[in-house]
């Protein structure tokens, strides 16, 4: 949820608020543990993800600043395992 109000905030243009939700759902995975255990679909560790290194939202925070380096961008997206090509028969 924190991840959506981020993205109307973008939308309104207040970055810095945007911020202050991105790092309440960096204190969420804090406290959970590891990102993991929150059981996050694709979708919501990809958007994290580019509200975190693609928007670049930790410059407008100190706090989520320094939050953001306990986190790394393999950490939130892992990469995807491609299948391998099965040929035709």
């Amino acid at each position: 949820m924190t991840t959506v109000l981020a993205l109307d905030e973008i939308t309104c243009g207040d970055h810095l608020i945007a911020a202050k939700h991105v790092l309440g759902a960096m204190k969420m995975i804090e406290e959970a543990g590891e990102l993991e255990l929150l059981g996050l679909n694709h979708l919501v560790r990809y958007v994290l993800y580019n509200l975190m290194f693609g928007k670049r939202l930790s410059e407008w925070d100190i706090d989520l600043h320094l939050a953001s380096t306990l986190m790394t961008p393999d950490s939130i997206l892992p990469t995807l395992i491609m299948p391998k090509h099965i040929p035709k028969q």
